[in-house]
């Protein structure tokens, strides 16, 4: 309130100046300084929910891989020799395609094109639940054993991972209808469309590692 006084003052100081009116905008120190509040308020609101989101990504690694390290110390490097390889290619496909169409939210986001910014949400959030689906339907496949060590360390991890894709797909599904309705636009809207974005990679990174320690090494 000390600061607001002393812009008041020295804008009254500066009117006494006529200097084209910049004295009497000064003036409005409490005005200026509300404003001021009211930007640093924000600011320290997004730090804090990024850094929460900072927070849930590194809960989340704990997670996963304590499941990759599992996978890999009980069954080895191996994997049954009868897998199926096409269907994670084309989930990893629909993965790093559902990141492209993350980005592109973001990027027509930060052009005000919302729109487009719930077209690219709606793409991102249907190709995550068809990884989901994919996923599970890669659990019929009858060189898994739920009683061996892979096949059950297998049937764990992926379905942790398809559980947070369709709850991410869900809350993914309800931007794009709030980025339809441009309920986006502020501060807070976009901050969340970050927090999305960031978390959604963080899905797209346990995927691959999923692909690579399940059906490559």
């Amino acid at each position: 309130m000390a600061r607001c006084d002393r812009c008041a003052e020295l804008g009254q100081r500066v009117a006494a100046l006529d200097l084209g009116g910049v004295g009497e905008e000064l003036a409005g120190g409490e005005v200026v300084g509300d404003r001021v509040a009211g930007v640093l308020g924000e600011q320290r609101r997004r730090r804090v929910r990024l850094f929460g989101l900072a927070l849930l990504v590194v809960a989340e690694s704990m997670i996963f891989i304590p499941l990759f390290a599992i996978r890999i110390l009980t069954a080895g490097t191996g994997q049954p020799a009868n897998l199926g390889s096409v269907l994670p290619v084309l989930l990893t496909v629909a993965m790093v395609a559902s990141f492209v169409a993350m980005y592109s939210a973001r990027r027509t986001a930060r052009q005000d094109r919302w729109p487009s910014t719930a077209t690219a949400l709606w793409i991102a959030a249907v190709l995550g639940l068809a990884t989901a689906v994919g996923a599970g339907i890669g659990w019929g496949d009858p060189a898994l054993d739920a009683g061996s060590n892979y096949g059950g360390i297998f049937y764990v991890t992926t379905g942790a991972h398809a559980a947070h894709l369709v709850l991410g797909s869900a809350f993914l599904a309800g931007l794009a209808v709030q980025a339809r309705r441009g309920r986006l636009a502020d501060e807070e809207g976009r901050t969340t469309l970050d927090c999305a974005y960031w978390f959604w990679a963080f899905l797209v990174v346990v995927w691959l590692a999923i692909a690579v320690i399940f059906y490559l090494v």
